[in-house]
């Protein structure tokens, strides 16, 4: 018996994973970061793609943390935007419970803290600042996040473009990726290495 596959090579989409860091002169692999399907707020919000991309067509906010919590090193990764409105990129700390509210933002706890594309606005809890040009156009934008532990930063990159340092005070916290997103039909889109960036990553 002779199994031939509907899909061509173009319809596979296979991408290393492993317990340990690897590089045997070919290829070079990893653990890598996905969302969490088990560490999200209430039951809002839809994963797909190996639990890599987010939708949420509610009015209520979604909000996942990611398998990954660090607090040291040096980290970047990438979110496509498929939005124009309201999603929100950012970490969120281990002291949050996740479970204790079914709709909160970026604004609801002090242990969160996220960059809003659609007002240019940071928000950690309920403190909120100016940070970039408001974009109301931003699907298919690709925000790179540099979280920096060793010395307890958090930037964000705009295509490839540094919006500079949102966050500091960061060291000593035990943090993980997190999203948000409201009554958005299209997908956000993570990469945390397991593709190559579309960007080049931060010096260091």
């Amino acid at each position: 018996y002779t199994y031939t596959s509907p899909l061509g090579p173009e319809d596979l989409d296979s991408l290393f994973d492993s317990p340990t860091n690897y590089d045997d002169g070919t290829n070079i692999g990893g653990n890598y970061c996905t969302l969490n399907p088990l560490d999200r707020q209430s039951t809002n919000g839809t994963l797909s793609n190996g639990n890599l991309d987010i939708t949420q067509s509610s009015a209520a906010w979604a909000m996942y943390r990611s398998t990954m919590f660090v607090s040291s090193g040096k980290w970047y990764w990438e979110v496509t935007i498929g939005n124009n409105q309201y999603p929100t990129i950012g970490i969120c700390t281990d002291a949050y419970q996740m479970a204790s509210a079914s709709n909160n933002w970026v604004n609801g706890s002090s242990e969160m803290f996220g960059y809003y594309p659609y007002n240019g606005q940071k928000y950690n809890g309920g403190t909120n600042a100016s940070y970039a040009t408001a974009d109301t156009t931003a699907s298919g934008s690709v925000i790179g996040v540099a979280l920096d532990m060793d010395n307890g930063t958090l930037a964000f990159y705009k295509d490839g473009t540094s919006l500079g340092t949102a966050y500091t005070g960061l060291t000593g916290k035990n943090v993980s990726p997190t999203h948000w997103l409201y009554n958005a039909s299209n997908a956000d889109s993570y990469n945390f290495g397991q593709r190559p960036f579309a960007y080049t990553p931060p010096t260091g």
